[in-house]
């Protein structure tokens, strides 16, 4: 059984080390860190992830990296992962990425790992029995957009900035929405709870995205998804025209 680490919005929703420290029991085999994450945004920085590392040297726990949203950090920080931080573990730290959010490639469905010899051996052999190969297709698109001129990459993130300044604003503006602020990725994760018993049928973030569906035509994602009912995730992944509309809509509600 997974244990979630549980931190709440007042600490930024970042595990320290010593929240680790308190969950780790001799049965753990694998830590997974998400930075920037999803739904949250937040960004892991080198200290808090050294500080991490020190927890995990005497341990032979593995890490799963996942750093799809690496290329997306705001206001000038440097994105750092773990094993940027403290080489020495490369035996047992594994990063997953993909082309999915970097290079705005959604469903081609090529992402790719890299970590020690023997686990990424162990992973081709399930991926070959259950998929054989990504498709061709999506491989050549893929190998086009690498060897691409890749500041399109850094237009993409100033944009997501843009928009996040944009909607944040706006979000604050309402009274009701508490907004985290993400330092990446491209998602707002908002408290909408004083909401809950207010609104009619809406006691839950499930309740309260069925209602902005309903009632306003915007989509979102219940934070049941990811742990924390009190909040529902929005995605800043669209043009400024969009956004500026969905918030004048939820000025009405």
């Amino acid at each position: 059984m997974p244990v979630i680490l549980k931190i709440g919005a007042s600490r930024g929703y970042k595990f320290g080390p010593e929240d680790l420290e308190k969950a780790v029991t001799p049965r753990t085999r694998v830590l997974i860190i998400n930075s920037p994450s999803n739904p949250t945004g937040v960004v892991y920085t080198e200290e808090e992830l050294k500080g991490i590392s020190e927890i995990l040297e005497s341990r032979d726990i593995l890490v799963l990296s996942d750093d799809v949203y690496e290329k997306f950090v705001f206001e000038g920080g440097r994105f750092v992962n773990l094993l940027s931080v403290a080489p020495h573990l490369k035996e047992r730290v594994e990063i997953i990425n993909s082309v999915s959010k970097t290079y705005s490639m959604p469903g081609w469905r090529i992402g790719f790992p890299l970590g020690p010899e023997a686990l990424i051996g162990a992973a081709t052999k399930i991926q070959g029995q259950a998929t054989s190969c990504p498709g061709s297709i999506s491989q050549k698109a893929v190998t086009f957009v690498l060897g691409s001129d890749h500041a399109v990459v850094e237009g993409f993130r100033a944009s997501f900035e843009k928009r996040r300044d944009l909607m944040l604003a706006g979000m604050e503006a309402i009274q009701g929405l508490r907004p985290l602020k993400p330092m990446g990725a491209f998602y707002l994760f908002v408290d909408v709870s004083d909401f809950y018993g207010r609104l009619e049928g809406v006691s839950d973030s499930v309740g309260f995205c069925d209602h902005l569906l309903e009632r306003f035509q915007i989509a979102c994602v219940p934070g049941a998804a990811f742990g924390e009912d009190r909040c529902i995730r929005f995605s800043f992944a669209t043009d400024e025209t969009s956004i500026r509309e969905a918030l004048e809509r939820l000025k009405g509600i």
